[in-house]
């Protein structure tokens, strides 16, 4: 290869799958015939309250008001969407400044940014970095040059909540405004985190990366097989050392071509951090959002959706909030993908499981995140959590029933700590083993018992 042909863009490749317009604008089909889920992305999980209001009557208008469900990825999804109503819901999006392109399908997906850091001026706010990244990678998911997914995550300061080691390409600024750079993660069915490529990158070099990154895929990719259609398959067919090396010969070709200049801002001094409100099972009445943001009329507050299904509300003073909402501040992090309610592929019911773990009385679990996933895949996480649920179905004295592979001991993507196998547990016998797993008042750690499921290893 040339540096003539390494410097210029890839040629459009052959798309991985002939998409629907409609996937590609971030609906899918839920199990429910005639529904669609749609996700909507929002950058770094940054939502102006007239957007909000509107999503929140979009919801009630065209879902029966199901509840606005918040992701990992800083994204809201609205459920129960009939077919027939996604045009109509396309356009009333765009009207107030909101597409959907890239929420689905081979394309850049939702760049995910640590929010507290826009409002900490000791940090850098990595907003402005992030849509630069954005708008270059989406010229090339037009190509159809992008993997299957394509993840990217920052954080603006060195406590990396953005979690870099589970995404395609993360970034973590350091104190002197330069990057550590983590690369080729991910989760899914077999989850790998991602190996540190760089420890000193300038601003600057963010695209030049991206780019370099997007045209190793383009020449090398597994464009045959979507389950191989992901950077870390390149880096497990080359190994950890040639995979950096093939990586950085493209990235220093890729840094001789003139690029943006990039000057980072610090956080804002005006705001602090007012509330985390937890959202039980990530979902949110419309009612309640409408009331959420009625408070927050004219208190020149900010609200931000972070990767744990919170939302975090920044402002210059504290104001009142409704008493349910205010009920949500107390709440320990637990994170769950739809689950078996509306995702076809969910194996097994989540919001029910994650609701009786936030409210259980007698446990602590307070610093921990537990994620349960209705199915492999993990779309809640949980291969990273602390304590990881994912659903299954088991035969059990001859019944086939729902349970929860548990996992133990990762780090939430902010190191390379994958979470641990330790047993199987019934769904319905999930409250008992958080009961018999912790201690009372002050627990912190999982401890371990005899498995709970005959024949399972307790760990």
């Amino acid at each position: 290869m040339t540096d003539q042909t390494r410097s210029a863009d890839p040629a459009p490749a052959e798309p991985l799958l002939s998409l629907s317009p409609a996937r590609q604008l971030g609906s899918y089909a839920q199990k429910q015939e005639g529904l669609m889920m749609q996700r909507i992305p929002l950058l770094a999980g940054r939502i102006g309250w007239s957007q909000w209001r509107t999503m929140a009557e979009l919801a009630v208008r065209y879902t029966h008001s199901a509840p606005l469900h918040l992701t990992t990825r800083q994204d809201i999804e609205l459920h129960n969407l009939p077919r027939a109503s996604v045009s109509a819901l396309y356009q009333e999006l765009l009207q107030v400044g909101i597409s959907t392109f890239g929420a689905c399908g081979d394309t850049i997906r939702n760049i995910t940014v640590n929010p507290a850091c826009e409002f900490d001026p000791q940090d850098f706010d990595l907003l402005p970095l992030a849509r630069l990244v954005k708008d270059y990678l989406q010229e090339w998911a037009a190509g159809g040059a992008l993997p299957r997914k394509f993840k990217v995550s920052f954080s603006g300061c060195r406590d990396n909540h953005a979690c870099p080691f589970i995404s395609d390409l993360g970034f973590v600024c350091r104190a002197d405004g330069f990057f550590q750079a983590v690369g080729a993660g991910s989760l899914g069915s077999r989850p790998q985190t991602g190996i540190f490529l760089y420890e000193k990158l300038s601003p600057e070099q963010i695209l030049p990366l991206c780019k370099a990154a997007i045209e190793m895929f383009a020449e090398l990719g597994d464009r045959q097989n979507r389950q191989k259609a992901r950077l870390r398959h390149i880096r497990q067919r080359l190994g950890d050392q040639n995979f950096k090396k093939q990586l950085e010969e493209r990235f220093q070709i890729a840094r001789q071509r003139p690029w943006p200049k990039v000057i980072l801002s610090r956080g804002r001094s005006d705001c602090r951090r007012l509330y985390t409100l937890q959202i039980p099972a990530g979902d949110l009445a419309p009612h309640l959002a409408l009331e959420l943001a009625q408070a927050a009329q004219g208190q020149g507050a900010y609200l931000r959706i972070n990767q744990s299904h919170g939302l975090e509300l920044y402002g210059p003073r504290l104001f009142a909030l409704p008493k349910a909402l205010l009920a949500f501040a107390d709440l320990p992090c637990v994170v769950a993908c739809p689950g078996a309610a509306v995702c076809p592929r969910a194996l097994v019911h989540t919001k029910e499981a994650a609701l009786q773990i936030q409210r259980m009385q007698g446990i602590n679990i307070s610093g921990k995140k537990i994620a349960l996933s209705g199915c492999p895949n993990g779309c809640a996480q949980s291969a990273a959590a602390d304590i990881g649920l994912i659903g299954r179905i088991k035969t059990i004295d001859g019944q086939k029933k729902e349970c929860f592979d548990v996992y133990l001991g990762g780090e939430n993507g902010q190191t390379d700590k994958l979470a641990e196998y330790v047993q199987t547990v019934p769904a319905e016998r999930l409250s008992r083993w958080f009961l018999e797993r912790t201690e009372t008042v002050n627990a912190k750690v999982i401890r371990e018992i005899p498995a709970l499921v005959p024949g399972d290893p307790a760990g």
